[in-house]
């Protein structure tokens, strides 16, 4: 769209726009960063009724597990939002 608009091609721009809002329609919504940490809080719960709360090492298994609800719940996030989230909540 950018290059068409730099270009001075409005009309295509304009159909790259509409195009882009269409398959926007279709894709799951992405989760907000409190909707992720909520994710991420209810994971590391989980993991945590085994006896032991998880810490820093455990960052493996609690990203397998938060991926899993993700997925699941049909959300969308971005990879370095859940990362970090997930880091922060286990330094705890």
């Amino acid at each position: 769209m950018e290059s068409f608009t730099k270009g001075n091609r409005p009309e295509l721009a304009e159909k790259e726009r509409l195009e882009i809002g269409l398959i926007e329609a279709y894709l799951p919504q992405a989760a907000g960063e409190d909707e992720v940490r909520a994710v991420v809080q209810a994971a590391i719960a989980q993991i945590a009724e085994g006896g032991t709360k998880p810490g820093p090492r455990d960052m493996g298994s609690v990203m397998k597990v938060v991926q899993q609800r993700i997925q699941t719940g049909g959300l969308r996030a971005d990879g370095r939002l859940v990362s970090e989230l997930v880091k922060a909540e286990l330094a705890k």
